[in-house]
């Protein structure tokens, strides 16, 4: 086999296109080498690198992208990150957007033209920007769409999906997309990219081992509050005149938040600042939500009681877990909401250090890193000396200083 040569790192096989086996190994090599990426909120029982390894098997699509993923990890660490890592990405998106879905695709063709999608979605994020991932985000939606028509009962009069099946349901890239999408409207303040049916009631129960609340300790109430938000503001987006919601909406929404109750759970080798910091993280989202549900659908500002009180918990919360600690990747999007109302220097200076720790290998859903500047603006524009801000004010900011292609 033929040798490469990587900055500080001892010879290592090339990866071989042509082997699938090959490229598995390499994978799990490459994964198990360099700086180390985003852990999973809570700890798994097993090698993530060696199930990942698994699924491929037997997919040409799925090796592909396992493939174009060690050539980006190679790159970063050969120090040719953002060039190569552009043109692989860009390439590999293009050959998957290119395809014409037939008007009844198979559903595991369709499946792994999302997983494909995900993976280039979260390289974008680690090796460009937030705004480079979004694009290729919104065009996986005519493959989301493929994939969610192949369960005619997600939809609501065959109209809108109600985000609670969405978020419960079974098929693993049905939630993931919906979660992709709401966390993404809310930190760049756009318009969600399918039409959700936000009906709280019911409440659905997602399953008992749920993998976005272990994956990033965000549980299923979480997910919908926020798109419920986002839909509010979407409305009033269309109609600057749309209602704000009743009170009655209000203490809906909010009984619905407190039927989260996050638990202290213990796992092999945790120790106790772990756990705790656990249950910090989680703490972190439910304030955060509390934040968007007044400034983004009340039309609340930054002066608000309610907002200041959870900005403050928020803050706190995000001093306890220390630099470095992997929790922080798991803390860049409340954390994003909490500064975008944070009026204090000493919350706005704690929230800015833990949102710039988002970069490079360490992103976990959005680059935090490319908030700084915008939070930046906000605070030393209509922000500045502690003034109140709206949320739209900060939608403004995230316009002029990361732009979006919409």
């Amino acid at each position: 086999m033929k040798f490469v040569q990587l900055n500080n790192i001892a010879k290592v096989p090339e990866v071989n296109a042509f082997d699938p086996q090959h490229i598995i190994q390499m994978f799990i090599h490459y994964s198990q080498i360099g700086p180390p990426g985003v852990a999973p909120f809570t700890p798994f029982s097993f090698s993530i690198a060696h199930a990942l390894a698994d699924r491929v098997k037997g997919s040409k699509l799925l090796l592909k992208s396992m493939h174009v993923g060690t050539k980006i990890k190679i790159a970063v660490l050969d120090g040719a990150g953002l060039a190569a890592g552009v043109r692989l990405i860009d390439e590999f998106q293009h050959q998957i957007t290119s395809v014409v879905l037939p008007l009844d695709p198979d559903l595991t063709d369709v499946a792994e033209y999302m997983n494909c999608l995900f993976s280039l979605v979260m390289s974008a994020m680690q090796v460009i920007s937030t705004p480079i991932g979004y694009i290729i985000l919104r065009k996986s939606v005519p493959f989301f769409l493929a994939l969610a028509a192949k369960f005619p009962e997600l939809w609501t009069d065959g109209l809108s999906l109600p985000v609670q099946y969405a978020l419960s349901h079974s098929r693993f890239e049905i939630p993931h997309f919906v979660f992709f999408d709401t966390v993404t409207a809310l930190v760049l303040g756009t318009v969600p990219l399918v039409h959700y049916d936000i009906s709280l009631h019911p409440m659905v129960q997602p399953p008992e081992h749920y993998h976005i609340d272990w994956a990033h300790g965000c549980s299923h109430i979480v997910i919908t509050l926020l798109a419920v938000t986002n839909s509010w503001r979407a409305a009033r987006l269309l109609s600057p005149t749309h209602p704000i919601p009743t009170l009655d909406q209000q203490q809906e929404f909010l009984a619905c938040l407190q039927q989260w109750n996050p638990s202290i759970t213990c796992h092999d080798g945790d120790q106790a600042a772990s756990v705790m910091g656990r249950l910090a993280v989680q703490e972190i989202w439910r304030h955060s939500v509390i934040v968007y549900m007044y400034m983004g659908m009340c039309g609340a500002d930054s002066a608000d009681p309610q907002v200041e009180a959870s900005v403050r918990q928020i803050a706190q919360l995000s001093a306890t877990i220390e630099d470095g600690h992997p929790l922080e990747a798991h803390m860049t999007i409340p954390c994003i909401v909490g500064a975008a109302a944070a009026r204090k220097e000493k919350h706005r200076a704690v929230l800015r250090k833990k949102i710039v720790a988002s970069r490079d290998q360490k992103v976990c859903l959005i680059r935090g890193a490319d908030f700084a500047l915008v939070l930046d603006h906000l605070w030393h524009g209509v922000g500045a000396g502690g003034q109140p801000t709206t949320w739209e004010d900060y939608v403004n900011s995230r316009f002029i200083v990361l732009p979006v292609d919409v």
